[in-house]
């Protein structure tokens, strides 16, 4: 996880840009609206969908998401 973000705090909307080139580029194409706002959306839109938030784990160095099914 980059700089100062955790596990704990991404869920509340923290982040960091690791390429603020390609921040800018989708930024003006209009891919993006605000920086930061995603995975608060992904858990809100996920827990509507299927009643549970998104499990987040770091695992040897990487960011893992499980998404569970509707059901």
């Amino acid at each position: 996880m980059p700089n100062l973000v955790t596990l704990a705090n991404i869920k509340l909307g923290v982040h960091s840009e690791r390429n603020p080139l390609i921040v800018s580029y989708l930024a003006k194409m209009g891919y993006m609206t605000q920086i930061g706002t995603g995975v608060v959306r992904m858990i809100r839109l996920l827990k509507e969908h299927t009643g549970k938030e998104p499990e987040f784990e770091e695992r040897d160095g990487e960011f893992v998401v499980r998404i569970w099914r509707a059901g």
